[in-house]
């Protein structure tokens, strides 16, 4: 058991050393976060099952699926966060399809769009 343990544990760490380099390579916040969030909740929850494996105790094994699900629940929601309010701070919403519009066309009931017309937050 050991043996797999560390082996999840070093699977794990080199995915948060792939989202650490994501991090520093990424162009944009928006993708910046994404490995940040992404690769970060897998690295994180294989390198505390590898623990969990590693030490064998039925009291540490619950406390690491504790934090396991923890990590697994807060880091998307915070991901979602922080993309929503980077979409707001550069006002793309129009380009990332989010709530209210879809591909720079108005959701308002009753809206036409014209071919070639531009969407009411290009207006703005």
């Amino acid at each position: 058991m050991t043996i797999i343990g560390l082996a999840l544990c070093v699977v794990g760490a080199v995915v948060i050393l792939i989202a650490a380099i994501g991090l520093v390579r990424f162009p944009d916040a928006l993708t910046r976060q994404h490995a940040a969030t992404k690769a970060g909740t897998l690295g994180v929850s294989l390198f505390a099952l590898g623990v969990a494996v590693a030490v064998a105790e039925p009291a540490w094994t619950w406390r690491v699926l504790a934090i396991v699900l923890l990590v697994l629940i807060t880091l998307p929601l915070a991901s979602h966060a922080f993309a929503r309010a980077a979409t707001r701070e550069r006002g793309a919403r129009s380009d990332l399809g989010c709530w209210g519009t879809a591909k720079g066309r108005s959701l308002e009931p009753g809206a036409r769009h014209e071919p070639g017309a531009r969407s009411t937050l290009e207006r703005r």
